[in-house]
């Protein structure tokens, strides 16, 4: 992971109840904080503060995935010596998700054919990679059916696969996911395997860490493969064994450089590789070393600079080589001067990410290439109605980052613009934007290798959030360029909704690939947020918006959930990446679509799975109490507010929610309560160091106590701010914590924290000043920690640490788990379960002395959040991005008490039993408070009978409720 910057500087100690011990880390450290949300601090401070951050830095050493998978396989053996570790994972939930008539699954990147055997081959992003064969050769049949192949793969992150038959036939997968997003998960080499999957191999020479966009196959050679990935172009000539940098000249001193804490970091993602193909109409010829290959570099913000000023982009463009071997490649200048001018390719100060189809057919002229061009200026600045000058007076209240569709009949020398925004970004679109507005995101091209006039392609298709085709109504058009330069020459065939039309594909297009049927037809296969979707036309036969059908992603389980709930009858209820949100019903495992969008976290009643809560983007809050027939919307007026907003309900009572963003709202009546009627009980306002608004990143309350991670700024893409995390609580304040009040709200130090991500919170409300939490890297995994210029100098390595004093010290418990980003964590029966990138682990103790992964029969896949069942907690549910819920049967089969909490003295032995003493001081009285209250009668599990948690807090040291290790009374 990362390596330790810091190093302990000096203590300073102040002994007294609610008093704050400070650990300074490299002279700088964590400045004393402010005693509200409200306050910044003095701007001298801020500044100073500011200017330390700016002058220091951390080191992230090479290899840490690769070194964290290593730890991982040398840690399977400890399954045996550590308890519970070596139960069995089952998918949780069957079949595809059920969106009405429609069946989907989780995004798929990328496509490759093998045409010998009838194999069609699909990279799931974070999903693996899955084949589909044709049923005695019946190409109509590919995609009817999958099954995964990728299981075994050290990750299951890939960006890209390719079939070659050299060497007996090889299956490679290249690591990466290719979403130009903040949250696009980086991959881990490069592997091939000729067994279909039984066994995976790593390939020599591809860098870890890197996105990848796509691959081919030199058609000439087919030991020749080119991968193109955010470090640069690759080629490798032994099938996919070994790889090399092709060292593009995308700027001087940035060729080849693969290293993403240099000014390079943005100037070699490679977006796209084509090979020419040879013969065809114009009988092109390859040489001994390979085909004529031709690259695009497309970082999606173009010429935007960094802090220095210098350009992020600076390598956009498009490389031509003759044979695609190292140092063959030189930049094409072959730009229009302006953007009005549709003769030449996109303005080069104007490129962002770019996508190539070419012909292959065996009677196309192969020197016809088409690129889909997204406009870093329209992404970076929005829309405008004229190209210059760019200001805000001409901008667009509705927005496209598209550039515009070229064609080239000399494969790169020159171009003409088939669409420009306006006809592309007013063909379709949804209800509130423009169509292409993602085109950094979703965006491919594809020609149908059957059709011709002259040699010229006379159908391509363009996917962006829509599939897009060239009009084929009327007789058969050339695509040259020339005749397409009118206003309406193209039109959609996957509308966005299927509100307008009979059927239609899921939104947000990945990837295309036409198969020839064999009989003069063809089939289109697209891969998009919603799985596979297929259209076969017979020769001649027009494609439209018909011809989708429901769906061809049956067998995937691919589904990609950020968090998840679990109610005691073991229903599930889940928030899914661009898939909505819904439930699993537990006796069917039915996955059941019950609200549309991005889905984040979800929250269940667990006495009556009726009553859910979930959101969409950007703090969508809503209730149902019907099972997602009906809905409410309930979020509270968040500024601030995350894409994935925070919120939690707590385990005693399923009235007492909690929701934030830069503030923390809570109610006790969750299930009435209204957009108006919750309590904002506290404001992290702005970060007292760096100056950035402070915003949630992790969330966990329980009775009376909340914990909130937060960041202000957050490592965004367009932050221009240090990363910098913090704690709030209501632990150990200046008044006793009662849940609905600002009572006890502050800061905590949270000295001895690595600074990063802080995306898991548990404690033991009987023990509330110990916390468990959980740090991965920055929000965007595209602009990771150690990048150019980020003025971070505590990185550090830790991943799981513990505090003894409600948040003012940490230590670092990590142990020997595998330095990888850790995205969640739960308590049970003492100890530590923790969820990764590359899976779950389990710890010996609360102390974390030792790791083992955790069961067996979970592929390597992110694993986004972890919850128990409600009254069964031998039974673990998981959120795998990639994989869908999977479940964890614990060996023990029951549920016991766990043993006591760890000492206190979070840095050990006198000194830390000195520093432990105001917070013992403080938990005797809330303790005394917890048996006074026990003299109450306890409510229903899950109800709140009174508006007071202390009286919660008292069942659950009765033994009355269910949670982490407790059991139903």
């Amino acid at each position: 992971m990362w390596e330790r910057a810091g190093t302990l500087a000096g203590v300073g100690v102040a002994i007294g109840v609610g008093l704050v011990v400070l650990t300074q880390m490299d002279g700088i450290g964590r400045p004393p904080l402010p005693d509200s949300g409200k306050t910044i601090g003095s701007s001298v401070e801020r500044l100073q503060a500011r200017a330390d951050l700016l002058t220091a830095r951390g080191d992230v050493p090479a290899g840490a995935l690769r070194r964290a998978i290593a730890a991982k396989s040398e840690l399977q053996g400890n399954q045996k010596a550590v308890a519970n570790a070596d139960g069995h994972w089952e998918p949780y939930g069957i079949g595809e998700l059920i969106d009405g008539d429609m069946r989907q699954a989780g995004r798929v990147d990328n496509f490759s054919y093998d045409p010998e055997n009838h194999r069609l081959f699909a990279a799931v992003g974070t999903g693996g990679i899955w084949m589909s064969e044709a049923v005695d050769g019946d190409v109509t049949t590919l995609a009817d059916h999958w099954v995964s192949v990728g299981d075994l793969l050290p990750s299951q992150i890939n960006g890209a696969v390719i079939w070659t038959p050299a060497q007996g036939g090889t299956l490679i997968a290249a690591g990466g996911e290719s979403a130009m997003g903040n949250t696009g998960y980086m991959g881990l080499g490069t592997y091939w395997t000729d067994d279909l999957g039984e066994s995976w191999h790593l390939a020599e020479g591809f860098p870890d860490g890197a996105q990848v966009y796509n691959a081919d196959l030199d058609p000439s050679n087919p030991n020749i493969v080119y991968v193109a990935s955010t470090k640069g172009l690759f080629r490798s000539e032994d099938a996919g064994r070994s790889f090399s940098n092709l060292r593009l000249p995308t700027a001087p001193d940035c060729a080849g450089v693969e290293d993403v804490g240099s000014a390079c970091q943005f100037a070699n993602f490679v977006t796209d590789v084509v090979v020419q193909h040879p013969a065809g109409a114009t009988g092109i010829s390859c040489s001994d070393l390979g085909c004529p290959v031709l690259a695009a570099v497309g970082w999606r913000s173009g010429q935007k600079p960094f802090l220095d000023g210098s350009v992020q982009g600076v390598g956009n463009g498009l490389y031509r080589s003759a044979d695609g071997t190292v140092d063959s490649f030189e930049r094409l200048h072959v730009s229009a001067d302006r953007i009005e001018n549709p003769l030449g390719f996109h303005p080069e100060d104007r490129l962002g990410r770019i996508e190539l189809g070419i012909a292959t057919g065996p009677d196309q002229d192969h020197s016809y290439v088409y690129a889909l061009v997204q406009d870093s200026v329209n992404f970076n600045e929005g829309l405008a109605l004229l190209g210059e000058p760019l200001d805000d007076v001409t901008r667009l209240p509705l927005s496209t980052a598209v550039g515009g569709l070229y064609v080239s009949p000399d494969f790169g020398d020159t171009w003409t613009r088939m669409a420009d925004p306006i006809e592309i970004g007013g063909l379709s679109g949804s209800f509130s934007f423009l169509a292409g507005v993602q085109a950094w995101y979703n965006e491919w091209v594809e020609v149908d290798p059957t059709r011709h006039l002259g040699g010229v392609p006379t159908r391509m298709t363009f996917g962006l959030e829509e599939v897009f085709q060239n009009r084929t109504e009327s007789a058969p058009i050339p695509l040259n360029g020339t005749l397409q330069l009118g206003p309406a020459d193209f039109e959609v065939i996957g509308q966005y909704s299927a509100i307008t039309a009979p059927t239609t594909t899921h939104p947000d297009q990945h990837a295309g690939l036409y198969v020839p049927t064999g009989d003069g037809g063809v089939c289109l296969f697209v891969g998009n947020d919603g799985g596979v979707f297929k259209q076969c036309a017979a020769a001649g036969e027009r494609m439209d918006n018909r011809g989708w059908g429901t769906g061809s992603s049956t067998g995937m389980y691919t589904l990609l959930p950020y968090g998840l709930a679990v109610a005691k009858d073991g229903t599930v209820w889940w928030g899914l990446q661009d898939n909505g949100s819904g439930h699993i019903e537990p006796d069917t495992r039915e996955q059941i679509m019950d609200f549309g969008a991005d889905g984040f976290y979800a929250e269940v009643d667990p006495d009556n799975s009726d009553i859910s809560y979930t959101e969409s983007q950007n703090g969508g809050l809503r209730r149902t109490t019907t099972r997602g027939q009906s809905s409410s919307g309930i979020a509270p007026p968040y500024t601030e507010v995350n894409f994935a907003n925070w919120f939690v309900m707590d385990p005693l009572d399923a009235q007492h929610m909690v929701t934030a963003a830069q503030e923390i709202f809570e109610t006790l009546e969750a299930e009435t309560v209204t957009s108006g009627g919750w309590i904002e009980v506290f404001n992290l306002g702005m970060n007292h160091v760096t100056g950035a608004p402070n915003t949630t990143t992790s969330l966990r309350t329980i009775g009376e106590y909340t914990y909130a991670g937060f960041c202000g700024s957050c490592g965004h893409t367009s932050d221009t701010l240090p990363f910098q995390n913090g704690i709030a609580t209501n632990v150990a304040g200046d008044q006793p914590a009662l849940a609905g009040t600002g009572d006890g709200w502050h800061f905590a130090a949270a000295s001895g924290l690595d600074n990063r991500q802080i995306t898991g919170i548990d404690f033991d409300p009987e023990h509330p000043e110990t916390v468990y939490v959980t740090l991965a890297g920055y929000v965007a995994n595209i602009v990771p920690p150690g990048h150019y210029q980020d003025a971070n100098p505590n990185l550090g390595t830790g991943n799981v640490f513990r505090s003894s004093d409600a948040g003012e010290t940490f230590v670092d418990i990590s142990g020997d788990l595998p330095r990888v980003e850790a995205d969640t964590i739960v308590i049970r029966n003492g100890q530590l379960i923790v969820g990764t990138d590359i899976g779950a682990f389990i710890s010996s103790d609360l102390s974390g002395s030792d790791w083992a992964p955790l069961g067996n029969g979970l592929p390597s896949v992110p694993v986004n959040y972890l919850r128990l069942r409600p009254g069964a907690e031998y039974e673990l549910f998981a959120a795998t991005f990639g994989r869908g819920i999977w479940r964890y049967t614990f060996p023990d089969g029951e549920v016991v008490e766990p043993p006591d909490m760890p000492g206190r003295g979070g840095t050990g032995g006198a000194f830390g039993l000195l520093l432990s003493i105001p917070w013992l001081l403080a938990g005797l009285l809330r303790r005394r408070t917890r048996v006074v209250a026990r003299s109450r009668p306890c409510p229903t599990a899950g109800r709140r009978a009174a508006p007071s948690t202390k009286r919660q807090s008292a069942c659950w040291q009765a033994g009355r409720y269910s949670m982490g290790s407790r059991v139903v009374g």
